[in-house]
């Protein structure tokens, strides 16, 4: 995968973890708050300039945007479960409004606390369409015995793209949801994005990556796979 998001990384300010292959780029959450936090990793072959002037962490969303060197803008996005929905909305339009100006292909996924399985939050949906983004995540990512929630997503305005969807693992008490998006020069740059609302086990998800063979994604033979 050429970028993975994270949110929930409860990592401090002078704390990282590193992933072989991979740049990290932290946003912490405030030394006065516990938990939060989210991170984009890179891989090392690729060109990113950071985004600093939308980039932010407040007591309503935490949010990391870059611009990879093709030109696609990617952001992760947390915003916590007892955040005001409409002040989430008004940050979330300033940063819609930031990043649109040079009609450029961008991604925004995360955690955002709001379930799409329980009808659909209008307010929420109008906002990101009107920007020409669209969910690209229809299944439930957050399952327990009680409850199913689609409560990750992906917003892209790319018209097209080569995949999407919901990983089934235990990394973490969320699902990890993903994207594959096609470039200019006619490449795969493969968004993969983990989200949690429990600490992440980060040894599990160095060992997961590690042994996973991404390779089967692409093939169409179900008796091989």
């Amino acid at each position: 995968y050429d970028v993975i998001g994270i949110t929930e990384t409860w990592l401090k300010k002078d704390e990282s973890f590193h992933i072989p292959g991979y740049v990290m780029v932290s946003l912490p959450r405030g030394a006065a708050h516990r938990g939060g936090g989210v991170a984009l990793y890179i891989k090392s072959s690729l060109i990113f300039n950071e985004l600093p002037h939308v980039t932010c962490s407040t007591n309503t969303v935490e949010a990391l945007f870059l611009e990879l060197l093709c030109g696609i803008i990617v952001a992760v996005v947390y915003r916590p479960p007892d955040s005001s929905v409409p002040a989430f909305l008004n940050k979330m339009e300033d940063f819609l409004m930031f990043i649109t100006q040079g009609n450029k292909k961008s991604v925004i996924c995360g955690d955002f606390n709001i379930d799409l399985c329980k009808g659909m939050p209008t307010d929420y949906l109008h906002l990101m369409q009107s920007f020409n983004f669209s969910n690209v995540i229809t299944e439930p990512t957050r399952v327990t015995p009680e409850s199913s929630t689609l409560i990750d997503h992906i917003f892209s305005n790319h018209e097209v793209h080569n995949g999407a969807g919901v990983y089934d693992t235990n990394i973490a008490d969320h699902f990890p949801v993903f994207i594959f998006l096609p470039t200019n020069a006619d490449q795969s740059h493969r968004i993969n994005i983990p989200h949690h609302t429990q600490r992440i086990n980060y040894e599990l998800l160095h060992q997961t990556l590690s042994a996973f063979n991404f390779e089967l994604l692409h093939n169409s033979d179900v008796n091989r796979v």
